[in-house]
Order: structure tokens, then sequence, then C-alpha cells
């Protein structure tokens, strides 16, 4: 598998240190699409139900990412690029924390766009626009 390695800012607004399971996501297969997912490899993704174990520090949050018998382990730095891996798919970030959270643009090869991590009452919502496509993934506390 070929991974992209995808230049970017993107925002992590974490609705605290936690478990989170994915609930739902809006536009997620045409999101990863335009970002050059292999199709094998996006329809997986768009099919799991990941839990995610935060640890957010003063200086960097750290995922692990859950699904049937694969785990991911990735830590973003704050204010320094971080390479992140969700099942051979990688990318660069460089968060930056913002009065009320984390916030910043997202680099895809070609395309750029933006992404955010926004606190709800149930747990968080994750939006990430690219190529004009906008994904919303929503994650409830577990």
């Amino acid at each position: 598998l070929t991974s992209k390695v995808l230049d970017s800012n993107v925002s992590i607004k974490m609705a605290a240190t936690g478990k989170f399971v994915l609930e739902s996501t809006e536009n997620y297969d045409k999101w990863l699409a335009v970002a050059g997912v292999p199709a094998e490899l996006a329809a997986k993704m768009v099919a799991a139900k990941p839990t995610l174990e935060v640890n957010r520090g003063e200086a960097e949050i750290a995922i692990k990412t859950s699904a049937g018998d694969k785990s991911f382990n990735n830590t973003i730095v704050f204010g320094k690029d971080s390479t992140v891996d969700l099942a051979g798919f990688q990318y660069v970030v460089n968060a930056t924390k913002t009065a009320s959270g984390y916030s910043g643009t997202i680099k895809v090869g070609s395309q750029s766009g933006t992404a955010t991590v926004e606190k709800t009452d149930a747990g968080y919502v994750q939006t990430m626009t690219l190529g004009g496509v906008t994904a919303k993934k929503n994650y409830k506390k577990a």
C-alpha cells in the first residue's frame, strides 16, 4: 500500500481525555476518495466503528484508535509536524491550540482544506473539508 504524506495544520478540539466511539459519519467515503485513499482501504475505513482512547496533555494529544483486531497509536505534538497513521493512510499534522480548543488547515497532495474537532454534549464532532467535500465524524463518550 502506497501511503500519502499530508502536509497539514489540523484542528483537534478533543472533548476530553477518555474513550470515545464513532457513532456516525457524513460524506466520509467521498472525503476519503478526494484524499486519494485507495477504494479497498476507504471501504474498510468507512465501515469501521473505531474506539478512540484520548489522552490530552499540555503539549500534545495521544490517540489510540482501535477497530476490530487493529489498533493505531498516534501522538500530535502541538506546534510541530506530527506523523499520523490510520490503517496505512499516513499524513502529517501540525495542531494549533485556540481559546476553545485546537484548529488549523489540512493539505492532502495538491488539495487544501480545513479540519476541526469540536466538543458536543455527547462527545465531539470532527469536520474535515478537502477539495470542496466536507465530511463529519460524530463520536460519543464510550
